[in-house]
Order: structure tokens, then C-alpha cells, then sequence
């Protein structure tokens, strides 16, 4: 084992990175060089980066990863678009994944194809990054693969090992004249995961609410916030175009890592207390009664824990809407501007008469909150 040394700038969040800083040359020193060294000597794929809106599907289902390997409890870093269109750094190894989306099966034939004008298939180009520290490699569809065997077909997660001994061939053979190298079956699988093509959104915002009640139940109101802010850092990472060779670059401007998460996810916590202690402020200057502040307080609490929080956004969207086309009602004193606003807004039936003067309070917070232009660097 040697030494492999980055600037101490660069503070890892993964476990298998032992800090041992000498105070002369403060650097980093890593344990896993295996891990390290292969990594730099995988071939580069930008291509996804030039056209990321034909990708950005296959991106996002990179958020699901991360939500997963959160909730497992280990450390993780996931890279996007680099090496491969989504790569898994956990422990001392790494899982690469080929995303696909389209509307019809996948096939052997179709996986061992190689396209006119390229130098490999889907699965050459796969294999072509196995190295010493490999866990497995995967080719993800929304769309199943079609094979001999009907009982392998239904699985959700195909190892390459189940398949018939004639496709087994077909791929062994195929990567020796590719790669000039024994493909290891056992490496290698197929992972049908659901894609929403149409309106991915729909999917990964469902996805992004389970992943908030199993970690931060109180955050479950602010899941829509959570889940564009998340959306962004993805996109931000797969969309970073400089070359990242190392290991070390690769997470630091294309990987989201499981401390930027609990970070992330920390700092949604602050703003939402922050929120909170201003609502109830609210119902402090504004509720002279006990039996008012009560009523308004559940009404509070029935609203963070309603089960679709999409009428709760859009509620409180319309009446910011409503706000902006109507600065005047905010005019009046706090008292009058919500019992103005609780009554003008067309807010969805379901909603009494405590809970619109209670989206109404929550609304005024959040614009509160909102950045506002600074009139003097006009």
C-alpha cells in the first residue's frame, strides 16, 4: 500500500477515508487505494452531460438511491454522470449503473448489440469499468428483459448467473472480443425500477414524502421544498462538465454524499422550526382567547399532518398568488389582512374557517421568508 495524498481542503464524508493530517503538509492520506487507483484508471463518459434533458430522467432515479441508501444508515457517496451514468461509492467499493428508459423489452441480442459508429454495446461499455474494487454492475429499465426462462423474467432483480446456458454464451463471448477479458456473471445484473416518463415528478415526489415520514416525520409538509431542492443538487451534479478523473473530484463536484444529506436535511429542519416559532407567534399576537388559540393550534397541526400535501401547497400558493395581485389587503392591520384574506381566497371546501386563517398565517410567513429584491443596488 502507498500513499495517495489531495489537499486538505477536502473534507471527506466517507468512512473508508481516514484523515491523518500532517500539520506541515496538511493533507489527506488514503487507506483505500485500491478503490482510489481504479477509479482513475476508468475511462471518462461525459457524453450524458451535453444533453442532460434527454437524460434527466435517469438522473432522478438516482434520488430514489439516495433516499434508499440514507434509510440503510451507511455511508455513501453517489456520483452522477462521470464513469457512468450513476456510480455507488459505499465501503471500499463501487456499483455502476447503466440507466435506460424506452417502451419496449430488453433483449440479450438487443444488450450485446453494438450501434453503428460505436465501439460497444450496452453491455461492453458496462463491463468495460469493472476493476478490482467492483461490487456490481447494473443495467437499470423501466422495461423487463426478455429470456428463455419465464420464472427469471418476473424478477425484479436479474442476476446475469440465472440466465440460460445459450445466453450465458452469447455474453461470455461477446465481452472476450470486445474487452478481451472473462466476463464475471455474478457481477453483472439487470434492475427493472418503475420510471414515471410522462411526469417524473409525480413518482419522485410520492418517493420523496415516504423518505421524509421514515426519517423526519416533521418535515413531511415541506416534502414539495425538499424534493425541488434535491431535484436541483441532482441535476446541478449530472450537469458539472469538467473532468473529474480522481475519485476525490468525482464526489466533490459530481456526488451527493450521505453527510450532505443529513446536512441538508438539518438545515430544512432549522427553517422549519424557524417557521413554526413565527406561526405560533401569529396565533400569540393574534388569538386573545384560550379557546381560539386552541381551536387555530389544531387547526395547525391537522394541516402538517394531512395526507396530501399538494392541496396544502396549493392552497397556500393561492393565496402568495392572490397576495401579489392584491398588495393592498396586506394594508390593514395583521388581524384584519387575515380575516380579509381567509375570506377573499377560493380555498378548497375542505378547509373550515380555522384552517384558511391558518393557511392564511402560514402564507404571510413564507412570504415573509421569501428573498426580496435590494432596492438600493438597483
Amino acid at each position: 500500500m502507498f500513499a495517495h495524498f489531495i489537499p486538505i481542503e477536502y473534507n471527506s464524508d466517507l468512512p473508508f477515508l481516514k484523515v491523518a493530517i500532517d500539520k506541515h503538509l496538511k493533507m489527506v492520506y488514503y487507506t483505500c487505494m485500491s478503490l482510489v487507483t481504479s477509479y482513475e484508471n476508468l475511462p471518462i463518459d461525459l457524453s450524458g452531460s451535453t444533453s442532460k434533458n434527454r437524460h434527466r430522467n435517469e438522473m432522478l432515479w438516482g434520488l430514489t438511491q439516495i433516499f434508499d441508501l440514507y434509510k440503510s444508515g451507511k455511508d455513501f457517496a453517489v456520483i452522477f454522470d462521470n464513469k457512468c451514468d450513476i456510480e455507488i461509492v459505499s465501503g471500499n467499493l463501487i456499483s455502476f449503473y447503466q440507466v435506460k428508459t424506452g417502451d419496449k423489452n430488453y433483449t440479450i441480442d438487443k444488450l450485446v448489440k453494438v450501434p453503428p459508429k460505436k465501439r460497444n454495446s450496452i453491455l461492453s461499455t458496462l463491463y468495460s469499468l469493472y476493476n478490482d474494487a467492483t461490487k456490481s454492475l447494473y443495467v437499470v429499465s423501466n422495461c423487463s428483459l426478455s429470456l428463455n426462462n419465464s420464472k427469471v423474467v418476473r424478477q425484479e432483480l436479474i442476476s446475469f448467473n440465472d440466465l440460460s446456458s445459450d445466453e450465458k454464451e452469447k455474453i461470455k463471448a461477446h465481452i472476450k472480443k470486445q474487452l478481451s477479458v472473462d466476463i464475471d456473471l455474478g457481477k453483472v445484473y439487470f434492475l427493472r425500477s418503475e420510471f414515471c416518463i410522462a411526469n417524473p415528478n409525480t413518482l419522485l415526489l410520492g418517493y420523496t414524502v415516504m423518505f421524509l415520514e421514515a426519517v423526519s416525520k416533521n418535515l413531511t409538509a415541506r416534502a414539495k421544498s425538499f424534493f425541488d431542492y434535491m431535484q436541483s443538487l441532482v441535476l446541478e451534479k449530472a450537469c458539472y462538465e469538467n473532468t473529474c478523473k480522481s475519485l476525490t473530484d468525482a464526489i466533490k463536484y459530481k456526488g451527493i454524499t450521505k453527510n450532505q444529506v443529513q446536512n441538508i436535511l438539518n438545515n430544512f429542519q432549522i427553517s422549519n422550526d424557524s417557521r413554526q416559532e413565527k406561526v405560533y407567534a401569529y396565533f400569540d399576537r393574534l388569538y386573545t382567547t384560550v379557546l381560539s388559540k386552541i381551536k387555530v393550534k389544531q387547526a395547525y397541526t391537522r394541516l402538517r399532518k394531512i395526507s396530501n400535501q399538494t392541496i396544502l401547497k396549493q392552497a397556500i400558493q393561492q393565496i402568495l398568488d392572490y397576495i401579489d395581485k392584491n398588495m393592498e389587503t396586506l394594508n390593514n392591520s395583521e388581524s384584519e389582512a387575515v380575516q380579509l384574506l381567509s375570506k377573499s381566497v377560493e380555498l378548497d371546501d375542505c378547509f373550515d374557517d380555522f384552517d384558511r386563517e391558518c393557511l392564511v398565517i402560514m402564507a404571510l410567513v413564507e412570504l415573509e421568508d421569501m428573498p426580496h429584491e435590494d432596492n438600493d443596488s438597483k
